[in-house]
């Protein structure tokens, strides 16, 4: 008996670029990359806030 991939065998990076972003982002983060600048949404809205005047 053989086993079963644990994971399906295309995942959302595979699919390219204009497709749709995994489950689990807000919106923000999706439309601004902010995770992958490693920051957060919370904390880019709490720095937007300080530096506003």
């Amino acid at each position: 008996m053989t086993q079963q991939p644990t994971r399906p065998p295309t995942t959302a990076d595979d699919a390219g670029h204009g497709t749709r972003q995994p489950a689990g982002r807000a919106w923000l983060d999706r439309h601004f990359h902010i995770s992958d600048r490693g920051s957060t949404p919370a904390r880019e809205v709490r720095g937007g806030i300080t530096t506003f005047k």
